[in-house]
């Protein structure tokens, strides 16, 4: 008689493969990404991702003129490998015993944790984009979205998802003028789970962009194809590690890769602003002026998203602000090289506002360094 044992019932090669398979399936934003395997195996853990800049635009030239060759030039980003990992233990009476199907309850778990981080990884690295667009104390809505692709330019054709908090979805789905249900969508989804289209853009939500009641902003996406990378270093790896003398058994899922911002133009960050909050430290700062006694320079290096823009006011103190209260007696900020005459102030408050009404919506008080 056959006996049934743990390593009967659950095959971890077989776990591995089945996690590697479904990986790109549960990842939200892994259809929106492009994937490279040609690493897979290599040595080193760091990889140079390449960003390359625009040659120019063709110039006409006349018979027999000369064309001058453009310079390819690119930037690198170092980016370290990641390795995914989590371990789940079962009893042996738990595998043996329970009802259901421990092997494929196992795979599931393992690659929901797995999946699960690479997806929070991508968000963190949208929220590098660099074509902003804010939107005021308000969820987002047909209007947002219609607005929001206007930072695309002219190119207006390029499939595209909607990235969203489960919390912005109703904005979207009661705009009965441009909500289309998935059932009635014309084209093939790019990310399976989208639950419609609105001004061309298959809606998807996303538990990553679900934030407390209390957080002071709430983004959404807007992502084309390619905008992402994904580099994968090595496949789905499932070990199993027997603790006989516990009765158990631990298997540890892996898998080692890098998921990056591959093309900045290609997303469009919507940040919907329910609160004051706090720029982060160094973003805004302070160097001697060059010209004339107590000058000063104030540089920001985190740009203003359409609708906003960067204010200042110099002082003594630092002053107490409220969100959805206008400022008065703020002057607009510049740029970094404009010489900024401080006179006896030591302090500048420094305030990201919404243009329309100069309301609040993030500050940072920094201290002045002046020309002495």
């Amino acid at each position: 008689m056959a006996e049934t044992t743990l390593a009967n019932l659950i095959n971890p090669q077989v776990m591995a493969d089945y996690i590697e398979e479904k990986l790109t399936d549960n990842i939200v934003f892994m259809p929106l990404a492009e994937e490279n395997t040609n690493l897979v195996g290599a040595p080193g853990d760091t990889v140079s991702i390449p960003k390359y800049g625009y040659i120019g635009d063709a110039t006409v030239v006349a018979e027999n003129g000369q064309i001058t060759a453009a310079a390819l030039t690119a930037t690198k980003v170092d980016k370290k490998v990641q390795k995914y990992a989590k371990a789940v233990t079962l009893t042996d009476e738990a595998a043996l015993s329970a009802f259901g199907n421990p092997e494929q309850e196992t795979a599931d778990q393992l690659l929901k944790a797995i999946d699960s981080k690479i997806d929070e990884d991508f968000v963190t690295e949208l929220a590098d984009a660099t074509l902003e667009y804010g939107v005021y104390n308000a969820a987002i809505n047909g209007d947002t979205v219609a607005n929001a692709l206007e930072l695309f330019g002219e190119d207006q054709e390029s499939p595209q998802t909607l990235v969203v908090a489960p919390a912005d979805l109703t904005g979207i789905r009661l705009d009965d003028d441009h909500f289309i249900k998935a059932s009635d969508m014309g084209q093939q989804m790019i990310v399976s789970g989208s639950i419609g289209e609105i001004w061309g853009c298959q809606v998807k939500a996303s538990n990553r962009l679900t934030v407390a009641a209390s957080a002071k902003n709430r983004k959404s996406y807007i992502v084309r194809p390619g905008a992402l990378g994904f580099v994968s270093k090595k496949g789905v790896g499932v070990e199993p590690k027997r603790e006989a003398d516990y009765g158990r058994t631990m298997y540890i899922a892996t898998k080692h890769g890098i998921p990056y911002l591959r093309d900045e133009s290609k997303v469009v960050e919507i940040i919907s602003y329910l609160g004051l909050d706090t720029v982060a430290s160094g973003v805004v700062t302070s160097t001697a002026g060059t010209t004339a006694s107590n000058d000063t320079f104030i540089a920001i290096s985190e740009a203003a998203p359409v609708n906003t823009k960067w204010v200042y006011k110099l002082g003594t103190s630092d002053p107490s602000l409220t969100f959805g209260t206008a400022l008065s007696g703020y002057t607009d900020w510049v740029s970094a090289t404009t010489e900024i005459a401080a006179s006896t102030s030591t302090k500048a408050n420094v305030v990201l506002v919404w243009a329309a009404d100069s309301k609040p919506l993030k500050q940072f008080n920094v201290t002045l360094v002046k020309k002495g």
